[in-house]
């Protein structure tokens, strides 16, 4: 039965915002997904080694007895192949496996072939082994900034014997791991720095620092000669390059990356014909290396018959820059997600993706939209049929409104399970709980609540739609980065459903939207309907709008 709840002495009152029409596509675009069925809550383990094993026991009850269901662990190169080539050790690993099988947790092996240290939030140094470099040169096997720099987090894509490194790697795991065949939950493929599919563009070592756009890395020899075969392949002729580009070049050897990155975005570059065949290129050479690896990954590790993923990251500044747009995405690589969620699909990976906590700060100069650029991608992933899983991007450090923002996003948004960095933060050394479980486990690792709304009389006219939004308590403000869009079921009459983190109260206020993009709050404060506290499972009501 419906709660019917009708306000007296109203007023009306219109406030018209006018957003963005990138925020108003996220909205428009949003997919209805359900949560999973088979939803888990991971834990990622701390990045330095473990050293006692009995204290990780006491640490692995704790997160069983408090919902979690899996383990991430990352499997460095430099511990497993650290010294020779095909002289694999997989003896660390086997003991830490064993130990989270027999606390009834299942395991997320990563794959993480690159270097740990350097990156936010690293504590450790595990880097790439240093038999690896020595199979070829450093321009040869490095990405090269546009500063000059050569980074050695991740063998760039452009080295060819890498791809046999990694099958090697693969095989050697699925000959080694069979004990553990039914412990699986999912493997992850690490496919650049920090285990994601990107180019190491924002890095301190190379002048980066945060929120500015990074470094374009691509002027070594080989991205170099990459870039005038693609554009040789796709024009043939220099004349057609020429034509195309309004350029006067002499042959293919003049073709080259931009000699300028801050002129090739800053002065609009990046929007002609060369900008858009260069980021083009510059993305297709990650697509095609997750192809490459995947490929192989499949073949080898298919045997355990659980997913293969792999991650990409949530960059989330300069993204909704009024000069320059997507400028920082860009430079790592992220030119398309159509494109590169695309390439998850052909690849049968799953997708792991971050930031789904972090708050927008949308001002100079930092523009950042994580919340926009989470949706867009979970969207994305919603329509093409890939399987998503949520992440953290930093520490949330028991924040209740930053895990609200990731509950909001992992259960409206399709996701199949959240996994949290990291283990340190929410059960201490000696396997006792930090401040930081309870809000974790309450918000997260519980059957999300479900919550709809009916909303009677909306009264809207041509080309209006109602939404549904949280509220300042839970969220920090009214905020349309968590509304919902509601459906129109006839006679005046919209529903909408959420799906929140367990255990919590939530205020609701309905918004209208016109034809033209703009949001249109209907009454303020007056329009406020408060749902009472639920602990988990569904509730539903029924709202009068008044007008």
């Amino acid at each position: 039965m419906g709660l019917n709840l009708r306000f007296s002495s109203m007023v009306k009152l219109f406030l018209a915002l006018a957003l963005a029409f990138s925020m108003m596509l996220a909205y428009t675009l949003r997919t209805e997904a359900a949560v999973d069925s088979n939803y888990k809550v991971s834990v990622m383990l701390n990045l330095p080694d473990i050293t006692d094993f009995n204290a990780f026991d006491s640490q692995l009850t704790t997160l069983k007895n408090n919902g979690v269901k899996v383990v991430e662990v990352d499997m460095w190169w430099n511990h497993f192949e650290p010294t020779t080539r095909n002289q694999f050790n997989w003896s660390y690993y086997t003991n830490v496996f064993s130990h989270i099988k027999n606390a009834g947790l299942l395991i997320a092996p990563i794959f993480s072939f690159h270097q740990c240290g350097g990156n936010v939030g690293d504590n450790c140094n595990f880097p790439v082994p240093s038999w690896v470099w020595s199979l070829g040169t450093q321009d040869q096997m490095q990405y090269k900034s546009e500063s000059g720099y050569y980074d050695n987090e991740y063998v760039a894509p452009f080295f060819s014997t890498s791809y046999t490194l990694y099958d090697e790697a693969f095989k050697s795991f699925a000959s080694n791991m069979s004990s553990f065949n039914g412990s699986f939950f999912k493997i992850y493929i690490g496919m650049g720095p920090a285990g994601e599919l990107r180019y190491p563009s924002y890095n301190a070592n190379d002048g980066w620092s945060y929120p500015g756009r990074g470094k374009l890395q691509s002027y070594s020899g080989p991205a170099i000669t990459s870039f005038q075969n693609a554009m040789q392949a796709k024009y043939g002729t220099i004349g057609a390059v020429n034509s195309a580009w309004g350029t006067s070049l002499s042959g293919f050897n003049q073709v080259m990356p931009p000699s300028n990155g801050d002129s090739f975005f800053n002065t609009g570059g990046y929007n002609g014909t060369y900008g858009k065949d260069f980021l083009t290129w510059y993305q297709a050479i990650l697509t095609t290396h997750m192809n490459s690896i995947m490929t192989k990954a499949h073949a080898d590790l298919n045997t355990f018959g659980v997913h293969l993923g792999g991650k990409m990251p949530g960059i989330h500044w300069q993204y909704d820059n009024p000069s320059v747009a997507h400028e920082a995405e860009d430079t790592a690589g992220l030119y398309n997600y159509s494109t590169m969620i695309d390439q998850f699909k052909t690849s049968n990976a799953d997708l792991a993706f971050t930031a789904l906590e972090l708050q927008d700060n949308n001002v100079n100069p930092y523009y950042s939209q994580p919340q926009e650029l989470v949706q867009n991608v979970a969207n994305l992933c919603n329509q093409k049929g890939v399987p998503h899983d949520a992440e953290n991007a930093l520490s949330i450090s028991g924040n209740q409104t930053l895990y609200n923002s990731a509950a909001f996003n992992t259960f409206n948004y399709g996701f199949n399970g959240f996994a949290l960095l990291r283990l340190e933060n929410v059960v201490n050394a000696n396997g006792t709980a930090t401040s930081e479980l309870s809000p974790f486990t309450q918000t997260l690792a519980l059957q999300p609540q479900q919550v709809t709304i009916t909303i009677n009389g909306a009264n809207t006219s041509s080309g209006q739609n109602v939404y549904l939004v949280g509220d300042r308590m839970e969220f920090g403000a009214w905020n349309t980065n968590y509304a919902v869009p509601a459906t129109y079921i006839g006679n005046g009459v919209w529903k909408a459903t959420f799906n929140l983190g367990a255990n919590h109260g939530y205020n609701f206020k309905a918004i209208k939207k016109d034809g033209s993009g703009n949001i249109i709050w209907e009454n303020g404060s007056n329009h406020n309907w408060t749902v009472p506290y639920i602990s988990g499972g569904t509730a539903t009501y029924t709202l009068n709008w008044q007008n």
